[in-house]
């Protein structure tokens, strides 16, 4: 009880540190210096200034979250099969979580979100090629709801009989509040790691096994395509709500990398 006290506390304050609230609490201050009857000639201009600069900042984020974020998808190449597994190892696909749908009207593949379904199927794509070269896998998978272990269990056993993997080959790992500890849980399984993640995930769950001395294997998922990617185009310049949100992820990850740096 007390971690999970300690893990909202500490996700409440790293909220505060979001281009969202951030920018609130400048607009406020630069409103409230500018209009404000006390202030000074020279409050005033620092209130303006304020209100400037942030602007400015939001239409920086409104046009360039999409580029940010994909830098930290460029860290990693996609998981690759035969390159540099071993044929006499065991290996454990470790996906790290996200959501679980709760609702008993869906059927029980489908009951994962759109982040950790992009996961899984990394997840079931790897275990079909240890398959195909009768190479040794378990899965070990994190999946953190209220909803019991077994009805979790019950999901994810029915997702990867999809790729026709059997059902003992699949285990929850429960009680993996954040990254940290999911990190150290992975590295309690005997084998090889291969770390399943986005892209944009990646960076922050490798320096975590770093820290932790696990030689993890990184499985990436959501690599953005090379090439011509950022021609520009007019419709660049207009800020848009999914440059906004690809900002807030950056930020999110960043301040991630930092606790792991840190702490």
């Amino acid at each position: 009880m007390l971690m999970t006290l300690m893990m909202i506390l500490k996700k409440l304050i790293a909220r505060l540190f979001f281009p969202l609230p951030m920018v609130l609490i400048a607009l406020i201050i630069g409103t409230w210096l500018v209009l404000s009857k006390k202030s000074s000639p020279r409050r005033k201009t620092i209130g303006k200034w304020l209100l400037i600069s942030t602007i400015a900042f939001l239409g920086f984020i409104g046009i360039s979250g999409n580029f940010w974020l994909d830098m930290l998808k460029k860290n990693y190449p996609a998981f690759t099969f035969p390159s540099g597994i071993d044929p006499n190892a065991e290996y454990v696909i470790a996906v790290a979580g996200n959501a679980f749908i709760p609702d008993e009207k869906l059927p029980a593949e489908c009951r994962f979100n759109d982040s950790m379904l992009l996961r899984l199927w990394e997840a079931g794509r790897i275990a079909r090629m240890m398959e195909s070269q009768k190479r040794r896998y378990r899965l070990v998978i994190s999946l953190q709801d209220y909803t019991p272990a077994e009805k979790r269990l019950a999901a994810l056993h029915s997702y990867f009989a999809l790729f026709g993997i059997a059902a003992e080959r699949v285990t929850l790992q429960d009680g993996t509040l954040n990254s940290q500890a999911e990190v150290k849980a992975f590295s309690r399984h005997p084998g090889k790691i291969i770390l399943v993640s986005e892209a944009y995930h990646m960076p922050r769950l490798m320096r975590l096994a770093r820290k932790y001395g696990l030689e993890a294997i990184p499985a990436p998922v959501g690599i953005p395509a090379s090439g011509n990617r950022y021609r520009f185009f007019i419709l660049d310049l207009i800020p848009s709500a999914e440059n906004f949100n690809d900002f807030r992820i950056f930020t999110y990850e960043l301040l991630g990398m930092l606790e792991v740096c840190l702490f």
